[in-house]
């Protein structure tokens, strides 16, 4: 394949932040077409990037046989629909987080991609960080013994400009499908299967409002609107791992302490990733590893950009036959993670995973 032509299925703020700039970067790539649901962003953007057509509708993007890839980055209620339907019309699809509003919509996407053997692809861009596989690595090497325990306490202020993010039914969630996924994602990758969930969720303001920027100073934003709020906006959770660490999780828009607080301990060290301040340190009971006894600072290099990175990857899978790192199967079980959540905070009861 000489140039992996692509189509951009939603051209709102995560397209443009984080995947129109970095396809078009990106050497052996074309944005062929785009879509949105309103016609002018579509058309902006079309003519931002040089692409050959827009669309209203992303029908006509996946039917066009031209395209052999799309960036799925619509709101999460049609994450599943529009993979699907690229993955049936044989595209390859890249989703954005989270993969899906639930695990049976992530199973609809990896069997319409398996069945039209496509690659399917989430956007967990953390899993591109050098450090957080630097961790990954510590973990493995028993560095810290056997983990005990896992921690991340914080949260960040929602200033968003689409009020889809406070509509379940489009979002799927609040503060757990937009924040706690990622510290999902990536606790399952350290720390391996989940067993069981216990958790609360609370909506602390009932209508959170709706922000314009006129200039890049917060300050200056202006409330276009304060639409009811139908998800949570702070959601506490509590993991039982199968290897028989516990995970605590408190995560809130309305705090501005910052999400990323994380520390992990274990029966030999303590490994404290730094949400704001002091950089990455571990903590050892004894010289292990080329470090010594007592606290460590931890390097990794960082020279990269992990949102380029993450696209480079997929297409690299599509032309070298690869499984992605982050596939399918692994977006959908952090899902499974939230929802069990959501469950967990209704019923007010421990859930068992994986669910029924």
């Amino acid at each position: 394949m000489s140039e992996l032509r692509v189509g951009i299925i939603g051209c709102g703020g995560i397209a443009q932040a984080a995947h129109l700039p970095h396809w078009a970067a990106l050497d052996g790539a074309k944005i062929v077409a785009v879509a949105d649901v309103v016609e002018d962003t579509a058309r902006k953007t079309a003519e931002q990037y040089g692409a050959e057509a827009w669309y209203t509708d992303f029908h006509e993007l996946t039917a066009r046989d031209d395209i052999d890839a799309v960036s799925v980055t619509t709101p999460p209620k049609w994450h599943a629909p529009v993979a699907v339907a690229a993955a049936e019309a044989g595209k390859q699809v890249l989703v954005e987080k989270p993969m899906a509003r639930t695990v049976a919509e992530c199973n609809a996407m990896i069997a319409a991609a398996k069945k039209a053997g496509v690659v399917l692809m989430v956007t967990h861009h953390d899993r591109f960080s050098p450090m957080n596989n630097k961790v990954k690595q510590l973990l493995d090497d028993g560095l810290i013994g056997q983990p005990y325990e896992i921690s991340n306490v914080g949260g960040m202020y929602h200033m968003v400009g689409a009020p889809w993010f406070y509509d379940k039914d489009v979002a799927g969630g609040g503060a757990g499908m937009d924040i706690v996924i990622y510290t999902a994602y990536m606790w399952l990758y350290w720390f391996g299967p989940v067993k069981s969930v216990y958790a609360l969720t609370d909506t602390f303001v009932k209508n959170h409002p709706i922000f314009d920027w006129p200039t890049d100073n917060d300050e200056d934003a202006i409330v276009t609107a304060t639409p009811e709020t139908t998800v949570e906006d702070s959601l506490a959770m509590m993991l039982r791992f199968e290897n028989g660490a516990v995970g605590v999780i408190y995560c809130s828009w309305v705090s501005p302490t910052g999400h990323g607080h994380q520390e992990i301990l274990g029966s030999d060290g303590l490994i404290v990733l730094q949400g704001k301040g002091d950089g990455p340190q571990i903590y050892l009971k004894a010289d292990a590893g080329g470090m010594t006894k007592g606290w460590n600072s931890l390097t990794a290099d960082e020279g990269g950009n992990i949102y380029f990175d993450r696209i480079a990857h997929f297409v690299d899978c599509i032309q070298n036959g690869t499984e992605p790192i982050t596939p399918g199967e692994e977006g959908r079980d952090a899902v499974q993670l939230i929802e069990a959540a959501y469950r967990s905070a209704k019923e007010g009861k421990p859930i068992e995973l994986p669910l029924s």
